[in-house]
């Protein structure tokens, strides 16, 4: 690996992905921003589309230009969650806030921009009554039946990352608390590039199970959706080999590609925000330890 084998570019990835060359990367790791849940404030940003069914076919879009861009034996695998239909407006930075009149959390609604608004009754404008207010949208399911029927990609796995020190918010009061993300695994052949030793239990011999229990890992800079190194770590021995090149094309502050540096693979991250290019542009200068998986590590655990 030679350091021109690195790229961290700033820009939409929707342009910047055509310009990498076809079938020449093994693994693509990513986890794009969730349908109206942030306003980046940036012109083009994934997530505040004017309903999730626009930010379906966005991703699905982004994700045949890196069709093209996988070896035949390459890997996909996308960091996704779903979201819940609410009557709110949509985003504001980190936050949701309500479409009634007046003040929430101190924000007045005449401070919410035009782009994170969303009428209280939309789904009506779309012929979907049956979409109602505390339904999970399914929107990971979604993209993957599109990418699936429309795109021919394999779709391999859905992997379930727990976490197992997610909070437990006291103030939900008619469902569950969310401890999960999932991972979506999409291979562009039938046959594709495995390292099987990646995934199994050191002493033991047996395989990781779909279920991976990694501890959220908590970030200092303002990205609150950091995932976690050893989630990236197991990711990439599994299918990428050695010297091979990671991509991701919405690398945030960019740990797919400080990972990928200590596993001596190539990487190219693709991020949209000036900010978070910044901070991932230090901490791949840097470099941050990164922790294994085995018996004896707290990063994930063997069940």
């Amino acid at each position: 690996m030679t350091s021109n084998d690195n790229r961290l570019l700033l820009g939409d990835c929707r342009t910047l992905l055509t310009s990498l060359d076809d079938d020449s990367i093994d693994t693509c790791i990513t986890s794009p921003p969730y349908w109206g849940c942030r306003d980046y404030g940036i012109d083009g940003q994934i997530g505040i589309e004017l309903n999730p069914f626009d930010y379906v076919n966005e991703l699905a879009g982004i994700f045949s230009i890196v069709k093209a861009k996988l070896k035949p034996e390459g890997s996909l695998f996308v960091i996704i969650d779903d979201v819940w239909v609410s009557n709110w407006t949509r985003c504001r930075k980190n936050t949701w806030i309500s479409s009634k009149d007046g003040d929430d959390e101190g924000v007045s609604n005449e401070n919410i921009p035009d782009k994170c608004k969303i009428p209280r009754n939309w789904p009506k404008t779309l012929g979907m009554d049956w979409f109602k207010a505390k339904q999970k949208m399914l929107l990971p399911e979604r993209l993957t039946i599109k990418m699936q029927e429309q795109q021919g990609w394999f779709f391999r796995e859905k992997l379930i990352w727990y976490k197992p020190n997610a909070g437990n918010y006291t103030n939900i009061r008619d469902r569950f608390a969310h401890a999960y993300e999932y991972v979506l695994h999409f291979t562009k052949s039938q046959y594709y590039h495995v390292n099987m030793e990646a995934i199994k239990d050191p002493v033991t011999g047996k395989l990781q199970r779909d279920v991976l229990s990694i501890p959220i890992e908590r970030s200092t800079s303002e990205h609150s959706a950091v995932f976690p190194k050893a989630l990236v770590k197991l990711l990439i021995e599994f299918s990428c080999p050695p010297e091979g090149i990671v991509l991701d094309p919405f690398c945030g502050t960019g740990t797919t590609l400080v990972v990928a540096k200590a596993l001596k693979r190539s990487y190219i991250g693709i991020e949209l925000s000036e900010a978070y290019y910044n901070v991932a542009k230090d901490r791949i200068k840097t470099g941050e330890e990164i922790r294994g998986h085995g018996k004896n590590s707290s990063l994930l655990e063997w069940t």
